[in-house]
């Protein structure tokens, strides 16, 4: 127990009374750190203190919430996208350093249809229960539907630009097609959440589904990938992520949704390092340490930040990538997770173009002398408006 100077001391006892009403200052502070984390993704104030109200002025938490609001207007739609489907600023790797990307494949029959139907309605409240656990820990999910499970599932209208994964091949370079039903993209700041809602998704669903895969991913040091350089440099901000990665009226059915593309690449980690710095630096088109990119003077064209840029009408088309590194040290195995979700795939597929065939064709990306893709799908996440509307039948 504290001693009894401590207790008193006024600076302990701001916003610590647990009451209502006159008393209330340390429940307002609560829900306001609660709203400030979650609706503006932000971190409130450690030292910030709040008074009693002046009379005309009870309505702090409700100003804020839609103060808030109005901030946060730029990350959300007129269709509620998943919770993660369009991250806020804070959602970004500095923050989210545990990743579950479990993939499956549907069983056939009718049983399959109706559980998984049923699911969909239920994943909201799966998802809040184990939230709720820890609210501070930034739990989010994401469900992705793949073309022949949609058609299975929910059959038409269905989102416009779904179909299966287009591989590419160019020579020795291969971006494969591993066809899957269904993704969960689990993010949290621990370990232990992740796992808890990829349990409690696989009790729902278990016996409907087919594991094809499932990776652990982890923050590495200051957002960087295994190969040493930092992922995600150009990643859109502020209303321009909402912009980029979710369906807008262009499909009207489907707004809110975003489609997901997801690849598996393993690293060859002695070659890579057999490079020298400035090598790699020109293979990847940025400096290592510190991530300012390289001038255009002396920037190949076949590096990836060149190749991975795609323009239309004379301006940059964003897509948001949230790539995770993964690996088992003691295998050998060193890989990073690519995910990108964007408004089209359009755009994610002419970068895998640009990458494995070359623009123009022969002026590849040269990281991919050194990383192979291993999986490669396609899913559209639909808003959890169209989730939690979906009927058992």
């Amino acid at each position: 127990m504290l001693p009894r100077s401590k207790l008193c001391d006024p600076r302990r006892q701001i916003n610590q009374h647990h009451g209502y009403g006159a008393e209330s200052l340390y429940m307002t502070r609560r829900r306001w750190d609660y709203f400030v984390r979650h609706l503006l993704a932000a971190d409130p104030p450690h030292e910030y203190e709040l008074h009693p109200p002046a009379p005309g002025q009870e309505c702090n938490v409700v100003c804020l919430l839609k103060i808030a609001r109005r901030m946060n207007d730029g990350f959300r739609s007129q269709e509620r996208a998943q919770s993660g489907a369009c991250p806020r600023p804070a959602d970004r790797r500095t923050a989210l350093s545990r990743r579950d990307f479990p993939g499956c494949n549907t069983k056939a029959g009718a049983d399959t249809r109706a559980t998984l139907r049923s699911f969909c309605g239920d994943l909201s409240g799966i998802f809040r229960a184990v939230e709720y656990r820890n609210i501070e820990a930034g739990l989010s999910c994401i469900m992705g539907i793949g073309s022949d499970a949609w058609d299975h599932l929910f059959g038409q209208p269905r989102p416009a630009e779904l179909h299966p994964f287009r591989e590419v091949r160019a020579g020795a370079r291969h971006a494969v097609s591993t066809p899957e039903d269904l993704l969960f993209h689990i993010r949290a700041r621990h370990m232990d959440l992740c796992f808890e809602l990829a349990t409690q998704i696989m009790a729902r669903i278990g016996g409907a589904v087919s594991p094809v895969d499932e990776v652990h991913g982890f923050k590495n040091f200051d957002d960087r990938d295994l190969v040493g350089f930092v992922d995600g440099t150009e990643n859109p901000r502020g209303e321009a992520v909402a912009d980029a990665a979710l369906v807008g009226e262009e499909d009207a059915a489907f707004a809110g949704g975003s489609y997901v593309m997801v690849q598996k690449y393993l690293h060859d980690m002695t070659g890579w390092n057999a490079l020298s710095t400035e090598a790699q630096e020109k293979i990847i088109g940025r400096k290592k340490l510190s991530d300012i990119e390289l001038d255009e003077s002396v920037k190949p064209t076949s590096s990836h930040s060149s190749l991975t840029t795609i323009e239309e009408n004379g301006k940059e088309i964003k897509i948001l990538r949230d790539n995770m590194p993964f690996g088992q040290a003691a295998h050998g195995e060193f890989g990073t997770y690519f995910i990108g979700y964007c408004r089209s795939p359009r755009t994610l597929e002419q970068m895998l173009e640009n990458m494995f065939v070359g623009r123009p064709p022969g002026n590849y990306d040269r990281l991919l002398d050194f990383s192979r893709a291993v999986t490669g799908n396609l899913f559209f996440a639909p808003s959890a408006t169209f989730l939690e509307q979906v009927m058992e039948g």
